[in-house]
């Protein structure tokens, strides 16, 4: 009996060990398996791994693993995305790429890229002639490459082609254009500029500009006029080319207004400049500047409309006292009209530039630095530094030169400033004529003239 019992027992135990060296050869093989597939993992081959955590039914795994193969599978697409939109961009075609990676969202570079789409876009709207719209799209994009300077570049270009349309009297068109810049440059004041014309186009404005019983005749280039402020002549081609020349008269010299005139005009002073002129009555004597500046620019405005002009640059002339008359009138044409006036001549104001007018103060002196007016100051003798007015508008970094003349006299030094090419200067000469009645003296902080 005891025998039977320990075949029994050994038995077992041999099926024991059977089961144990069965059961450990499965748990080592499965082992084997699950440390295979983690390689794997760790290699990034997931899907060999994910075959192998099957074999054993590692079900986290094996989510794991499919999720990192969706992952990954996403990446390629999206990689192959990108590259699609780049080759979009190389070939031109912005909208499609720009379609592509706005899908990838913040996908490696996709960002840096939908900016450059936009600024491309950018550049082929300016290329087609679409400047605001461009405009708006080179704004939004920033301190990207190349944006900021484009937006200066275009907001110039539209500017220029807003003067260009005023120019030519499309005022609608340009105003279009000047609303799109009222932050740029005088684009605001040239926008009102533009606004009061076309009312004043739309209503009865002002007096009208007539002939002359005694002057309403052709005189060389153009035509003379008559109006209650004083004489005005246009040339018969005014246009986009045209300026603007307004001549105040000094205390003494009311009376001798038409004979300036019509001397200029009549005189042997060469061929006339593409300019609407006019002569003023009014003196230097008394009165507000500002209201003879605006009466003199309702004067020229209205002879410009009439004659479908757009007054863009302005020259200022003012003999004696009329000199203080001009100083003041070209900061207000600026001030109120955003009219940068390129050139004032004074002739004869002498001894006024210290004691007798009250002259630019400060701030006005600023105002004309900042503009660039050039002041050109014709003068006999003992005229220069040693006058307060001028000093201030040199140390205000204006630009100021004194003209001195070697044959002076009060009506010789306005005579010959006609006859030997000031008056054709100030109304857009390039160059200051050589003369020997002239010598020019630049002032500066620097400068002693006349000492």
């Amino acid at each position: 009996m005891i025998r039977k019992y320990k075949k029994i027992i050994i038995g077992l135990l041999a099926l024991w060990i059977l089961f144990c060296l069965a059961y450990g050869g499965m748990i080592w093989r499965e082992m084997l398996i699950f440390n295979r597939g983690s390689e794997l993992m760790s290699q990034g081959d997931y899907a060999s791994a994910k075959l192998e955590f099957e074999k054993i039914g590692e079900t986290e795994k094996i989510a794991q693993c499919d999720s990192e193969l969706k992952r990954a599978a996403a990446y390629a697409a999206a990689l192959e995305r990108l590259d699609r939109a780049r080759a979009y961009m190389e070939e031109g075609k912005l909208e499609e790429a720009k379609a592509e990676l706005i899908i990838l969202g913040d996908f490696e570079d996709a960002p840096e890229l939908v900016t450059e789409c936009e600024y491309r876009m950018a550049l082929k709207l300016r290329d087609e002639g679409e400047l605001t719209e461009a405009l708006l799209k080179a704004q939004k994009l920033g301190e990207h490459a190349g944006a900021l300077e484009l937006a200066a570049e275009l907001r110039e270009e539209i500017y220029q082609q807003a003067l260009s349309l005023a120019y030519e009297c499309r005022i609608d068109e340009a105003m279009a254009l000047f609303e799109k810049l009222l932050d740029y440059r005088d684009s605001q004041m040239l926008y009102l500029r533009c606004s009061e014309r076309k009312a004043n186009l739309q209503s009865e404005w002002a007096e009208p500009v007539k002939y002359s019983d005694y002057a309403g005749l052709d005189v060389g280039s153009g035509r003379l006029y008559w109006h209650r402020i004083g004489l005005v002549y246009v040339p018969h081609e005014a246009g986009s080319e045209t300026t603007g020349m307004i001549f105040y008269p000094g205390g003494y010299d009311q009376s001798l207004a038409n004979g300036y005139m019509t001397d200029y005009l009549y005189g042997y002073y060469g061929e006339l400049p593409n300019a609407i002129m006019v002569f003023c009555y009014a003196n230097g004597f008394g009165g507000s500047y500002a209201e003879k500046a605006e009466d003199s620019y309702n004067v020229l405005e209205q002879a410009a409309m009439e004659n479908n002009v757009f007054i863009h640059d302005v020259a200022l002339i003012g003999a004696s006292n009329g000199a203080y008359t001009a100083a003041h009138a070209a900061v207000w044409f600026y001030e109120e009209k955003g009219i940068e006036v390129k050139k004032v001549l004074t002739l004869d104001a002498g001894q006024h530039w210290e004691s007798f007018m009250p002259v630019l103060g400060t701030e006005e002196c600023d105002v004309m630095a900042q503009t660039g007016t050039k002041f050109l100051l014709v003068e006999g003798d003992g005229v220069g530094m040693n006058k307060l007015a001028i000093q201030t508008m040199v140390a205000h970094k204006m630009d100021v030169t004194i003209a001195h003349v070697e044959n002076y006299g009060h009506y010789s030094v306005i005579y010959d400033a006609m006859k030997y090419g000031l008056f054709n200067w100030a109304a857009g000469a390039s160059e200051l004529p050589e003369h020997e009645n002239y010598k020019y003296i630049p002032l500066d902080k620097n400068s002693t003239y006349p000492n």
